[in-house]
């Protein structure tokens, strides 16, 4: 990142890994477990942008709330001392300067590590629809999906059943995806979002709408399993009807090996 080098200083301020090289300060925010597998946890940090003496190669105009900038300013070996006044200070040996923390996916980060879970939410339900699917992994990798998939009005539909099935939340999978005025739609654009990747397209390979049938059948939902498969092969669209038949016959009828 900007301001690379060898680590100058480093502290915990509630429950938020702040670090420092010669130039540049950043925000660690680290893996939260909520149940999930905490095997993920290693590959759940999130490394932050606070402040840096350079402007970043994609400058400084940087609106988007799911990829902060560094605000810039004159650091030389910054030291952490403490969080401030909404602010993070460091003594530099330029003398101290207050860093903002006002980033909303900071805020949310720093707000969430010290257990004030009612004022992140106030800045994840003021951020851009366009932003709901990024700051949906991050609440996640948190420790806080619920947050995401009750909060989040405009996650995109792959981006809410991905979420489900990882953070095991199968009540919420079924509305999501059956209790819909068109569930039908759900099942199209699910499969749509398969062909864009190739999945489900040899024997061997495994789509999201195959995993959303599999899920539901591991969680006991086998109502919930059949009528989403009911929807593939009434949908009238080619490829998903017969990816329909074709996990119907893995798994609905016991597998190829099953004696008839």
């Amino acid at each position: 990142g900007e301001g690379g080098g060898s680590v100058v200083s480093m502290r915990f301020i509630h429950g938020v890994l702040y670090c420092s090289t010669y130039a540049a300060v950043h925000a660690i925010f680290f893996a939260a477990g909520d149940g999930a597998d905490e095997s993920d946890a290693a590959c759940s940090l999130d490394v932050l942008p606070v402040s840096s003496s350079r402007v970043p190669p994609r400058g400084l105009d940087d609106p988007h709330p799911s990829s902060p900038s560094p605000t810039v300013a004159a650091l030389r070996g910054p030291h952490i001392l403490t969080y401030h006044s909404g602010g993070l200070l460091v003594s530099t040996s330029a003398g101290p300067r207050l860093l903002p923390l006002s980033h909303p996916l900071i805020r949310i980060g720093a707000l969430l590590a010290a257990g004030l879970v009612d004022r992140a939410r106030r800045w994840v339900v003021a951020t851009p629809p366009p932003c709901h699917d990024g700051l949906a992994s991050f609440l996640a990798r948190r420790g806080h999906p619920g947050l995401a998939l009750g909060d989040l009005s405009s996650m995109s539909l792959v981006g809410h059943v991905d979420l489900c099935i990882r953070r095991d939340r199968a009540g919420l999978l079924e509305a999501c995806l059956l209790d819909r005025e068109r569930p039908a739609d759900a099942a199209r654009q699910v499969h749509e979002w398969d062909r864009g990747r190739g999945a489900g397209s040899s024997p061997s390979s495994y789509s999201l709408y195959g995993a959303v049938c599999l899920y539901l059948l591991g969680k006991s939902r086998i109502e919930s399993a059949e009528r989403w498969l009911s929807l593939g092969a009434e949908s009238g669209v080619e490829g998903l009807a017969a990816e329909s038949a074709r996990i119907s016959a893995l798994v609905l009828s016991g597998g190829p090996d099953k004696e008839i």
